[in-house]
């Protein structure tokens, strides 16, 4: 008579082959994780390039529509002609708000009121927190919209820091480079000191330059003081070649103190639908370091804030012709300065 056969056991894991299993599947994630962080940084790299196109677009589409002449940098001054004398004020009228119609953001634009003396709170705007994605870099990670000043005060406060409330840009405009420092690392007098001093205005807030694709203003000469007109930097006159000229650079400053260490939070970054205060342009720079220089957040006022990011190494520019490249931390000084006039003359053979 046949005997029934038994059935067999399954064996399972002991608790030493399960460790080990777990421990290969966390070397497997280790080993992984770079490699899908840096595909993740390099979409967001991307994303970022393309917002940079979008705004070169902007740019050279404002200046089909008017004249051939680029947004201006900033115009602080309005003049009186009554009195005769100049005002003294910030402009709503910043290199970013004037492109937006040529971003397709025409309601945004429309949102913006520039009379912003009949307000008891001439900050108070309705598009103060209108975040624009075309504005933020993909890899800002402080939030597209400052709600809390430096010293403490929050949105909608009467704050003397008022101006730091807002939905913020991660870009700005190049205004030029310091013409004596390419004078000195080429040998050469290029630049006379009559031009250098044409070149440049010593303001309170730093020094700013005329030699760049985004002009601060043009300044006139009246009896101790000046103001401004805005006559824009027009294509025609980046004689440089709009392929060899920076347009607007990626700008994301950071806190430093000479007693801590760098944080990724906004120090200079500034919301967009304000252009500056004064003689202090907010959205254009000029090229005196490195990009992505550390400097310390009192050194420099915010003119002089270096072009900066958060893609590890390197900073993404468009070019006036529209072009997106990417400049490396280590670049060439000389060269990088060079980028920075639209008609110094420099022989350039790329960054």
């Amino acid at each position: 008579m046949p005997h029934a056969s038994q059935p067999t056991g399954v064996r399972g894991f002991t608790l030493v082959e399960l460790l080990v299993v777990i421990a290969i599947i966390g070397v497997l994630v280790s080993l992984l994780l770079p490699a899908v962080q840096s595909a993740r940084e390099a979409a967001r790299r991307s994303a970022c390039a393309n917002n940079l196109h979008q705004l070169g677009i902007g740019c050279l589409n404002y200046a089909a529509n008017n004249g051939d002449a680029l947004p201006p940098g900033f115009a602080g001054w309005e003049f009186d002609e009554v009195k005769r004398i100049p005002k003294w004020n910030f402009s709503k009228k910043s290199l970013f708000s004037r492109i937006l119609p040529f971003l397709e953001e025409q309601q945004v634009y429309d949102q913006i009121d520039f009379e912003y003396q009949k307000n008891s709170n001439p900050y108070a705007d309705p598009s103060q927190t209108t975040v624009v994605s075309t504005f933020i870099c993909p890899s800002w990670d402080s939030g597209p919209i400052r709600t809390t000043s430096e010293d403490g005060q929050g949105l909608g406060s009467s704050t003397a820091y008022a101006y730091q409330h807002g939905a913020l840009v991660t870009y700005a405009g190049c205004s030029g480079s310091d013409a004596a420092t390419i004078d000195s690392l080429s040998s050469t007098t290029q630049y006379s000191q009559a031009d250098i001093e044409k070149l440049r205005l010593t303001t309170p807030y730093g020094p700013v330059y005329y030699n760049g694709a985004f002009v601060f203003d043009v300044i006139e000469p009246l009896p101790n003081r000046f103001f401004g007109k805005e006559l824009p930097r027009k294509l025609s006159q980046v004689v440089d070649g709009t392929s060899n000229s920076f347009l607007i650079g990626e700008f994301v400053d950071t806190e430093c103190e000479s007693f801590s260490s760098c944080k990724e939070r906004p120090w200079y970054n500034r919301p967009w639908y304000l252009g500056g205060f004064q003689n202090a342009p907010y959205h254009v720079k000029v090229l005196l370091t490195q990009p992505n220089a550390k400097l310390d957040k009192y050194s420099a006022p915010i003119t002089q804030r270096p072009f900066s990011s958060l893609h590890p190494g390197i900073v993404q520019f468009v070019f006036c012709d529209g072009s997106i490249r990417t400049v490396r931390d280590d670049i060439d000084f000389l060269t990088y300065l060079s980028l920075g006039t639209v008609n110094g003359g420099e022989v350039i053979s790329g960054p």
